[in-house]
């Protein structure tokens, strides 16, 4: 409707793909009584029991990173001056920003990358890294020139003043890992220490121009960030697919393989 958000619409356009069961469509031996049910053996079994609530203990806040990390950050111009300037390190990251344009190009001009892709999986770990830059973990999102940044554990989500509500209405739940995520957001366990870049999935071939297009919707909409650099550093890249969605034509659906896995370049997975 005019005048709506862009939730809205979006809201309502997920709405009207709903659609009633047509029952002409329901094969005869499933609308028999169950007296006649073709499958006896369904009468016998247990209704499924409620999955019970976990009891967790409150996961707090990492603790911020060291002053020796702030000091790095101020030593370098960019994120990308963290690798090391050796052909096992810069050398090889360069070799992997050249074969993802390649394959990227090809896709953009709607060709398949079966048996012609040339991206491979690469991960740098701590010997790929200036001394400084290790264990360490940066915010890289300013534009080139405007500095690095140690990345923030502790900045807050919301309002002050919504979260301690949150906390109040949620005291005494049994599971209470869940219960800090909703007060100051998901905390992460430890990651591998490394810099994991791989390809893109085949099955981007099948839509890159509606993907991208949707990509672009979603950026608009601030639900999405674009950056010409890395935005982060280190960082675990998933690649992307996409698979047509059923109820809606021309708006693929954006895959991810989160699965992806990293081997760091010292031998450490």
């Amino acid at each position: 409707m005019e005048g709506d958000s862009d939730v809205a619409r979006y809201q309502r356009e997920s709405a009207e793909a709903v659609r009633f069961l047509d029952l002409e469509g329901v094969p005869d031996e499933l609308c028999r009584p169950a007296e006649e049910s073709v499958l006896p053996d369904v009468d016998w079994l247990p209704f499924r029991h409620d999955c019970p609530v976990p009891v967790t203990d409150y996961v707090p806040l990492k603790e911020p990173q060291p002053a020796s990390c702030q000091q790095c950050a101020q030593s370098v111009a960019r994120c990308a001056d963290f690798v090391r300037s050796v052909p096992e390190c810069s050398g090889l990251l360069g070799q992997w920003w050249d074969n993802a344009t390649f394959d990227l190009a090809r896709l953009s001009q709607g060709q398949r990358l079966e048996g012609v892709r040339r991206t491979r999986t690469i991960s740098l770990a701590n010997n790929c890294f200036i001394p400084c830059a290790r264990n360490c973990w940066f915010d890289c999102r300013r534009e080139p020139g405007e500095g690095v940044r140690v990345l923030d554990y502790h900045q807050p989500i919301g309002s002050q003043l919504a979260r301690d509500a949150i906390r109040q209405d949620i005291k005494g739940w049994p599971d209470q890992a869940l219960a800090s995520y909703v007060e100051h957001g998901a905390t992460y366990p430890d990651l591998p220490h490394a810099l994991t870049l791989g390809p893109q999935l085949l099955s981007l071939a099948d839509g890159f121009d509606r993907a991208q297009k949707e990509l672009t919707e979603l950026v608009d909409r601030g639900w999405y960030e674009l950056f010409r650099h890395y935005p982060f550093f280190p960082f675990h890249m998933c690649p992307k697919g996409c698979t047509e969605r059923k109820l809606a034509k021309d708006r693929p659906r954006p895959t991810t393989d989160a699965s992806h896995p990293p081997c760091g370049s010292d031998g450490l997975a």
